[in-house]
């Protein structure tokens, strides 16, 4: 099968946004591994895997001349623009490799849309942490009573996060994604006060790092790979939903045994429940169906938002 054209611009484009997504700090293998796991059910062409996309063998200069339509350089820089600037400060690097990319492709310095994006993507991922789930939750003493609290919060959030994934919209679903990843973060905060434990966003990043949390490299990708719709037709709700799940399996296992499962265990139970999660989403598609169909209604007002921002 061969790649067309616009094929081969998208995967251009998603390996430049890689490159960002990577310059403030390469990832280690752990998260690598992961964000592959994640990316398990995108149909990308034959011959193309996600670790060539997230280590490309291409200089970005090579890469940003395959580029050349109008539309995926404006989406190339755009992407690149609000990826920078996702994190609290931009990388030197990131900065530099902005510039060139600027230049490369005839870009605004700040293009209006990508300053609304970034303004927007913050402003959704505080409203996720504050207002979408705001749950008190409370420790539960009693293992069994703990586990169906956990069931609970592990479904809620799968299904909320896999309906943001599947949001069509180019680029206002990167908003949409870039809170998932706090979501995520916040359903293992909830998790930890089941189990009496509370903890800062910084420790549950670091706790839960090697298994790609938070990674922008997993926001961007997600984002690009939707908008090319015969790569990623399924890719954004299974994947959110998978990622999800077995980050809130993982994060129950982690508190029960008090912190002290190691990296190794952790990804070993994370590979675990990302299968098993695939599998939960393929026996009750027609259920999952329709409770995204509810949660992605509860979002319209928030997508309209954005998009006419």
């Amino acid at each position: 099968m061969l790649v067309s054209t616009q094929e081969h611009e998208a995967l251009a484009s998603l390996k430049v946004a890689a490159l960002v997504a990577q310059a403030d700090g390469a990832l280690s293998e752990d998260e690598q591994d992961s964000i592959e796991q994640s990316f398990e059910s995108a149909a990308l062409p034959p011959g193309i895997t996600i670790g060539a996309i997230l280590a490309p063998a291409e200089s970005l200069e090579t890469l940003l001349d395959e580029i050349e339509s109008a539309n995926m350089k404006a989406r190339t820089f755009v992407t690149s623009y609000v990826i920078a600037h996702m994190g609290p400060g931009i990388h030197p690097r990131q900065q530099e490799m902005l510039e060139a990319i600027r230049k490369r492709l005839g870009a605004e310095e700040k293009p209006p849309i990508a300053e609304r994006l970034k303004e927007n993507a913050e402003t959704f991922a505080a409203e996720a942490r504050e207002t979408i789930l705001p749950d008190q939750i409370e420790p539960v003493a009693d293992p069994r009573a703990r586990e169906d609290q956990v069931d609970h919060v592990v479904m809620k959030y799968g299904i909320l996060t896999a309906a943001i994934g599947a949001l069509p919209v180019p680029f206002v679903d990167m908003i949409m994604n870039a809170g998932v990843v706090v979501l995520q973060t916040k359903m293992i905060h909830d998790i930890g006060q089941l189990h009496g434990v509370k903890s800062s966003d910084e420790e549950v990043r670091d706790a839960f790092a090697g298994l790609g949390l938070g990674a922008g490299v997993r926001v961007a990708l997600i984002s690009l790979i939707k908008i090319v719709p015969i790569w990623g037709s399924i890719v954004g709700a299974t994947t959110a939903f998978a990622t999800t799940y077995a980050l809130g399996r993982v994060a129950d296992r982690y508190f029960q045994a008090g912190g002290k499962l190691n990296a190794q265990e952790l990804k070993a139970l994370y590979l675990e429940e990302q299968e098993r999660a695939r599998e939960i989403y393929k026996r009750n598609k027609r259920k999952f169906d329709q409770k995204l169909a509810e949660q992605k209604e509860s979002l319209r007002k928030v997508v309209e938002k954005f998009r006419g921002a």
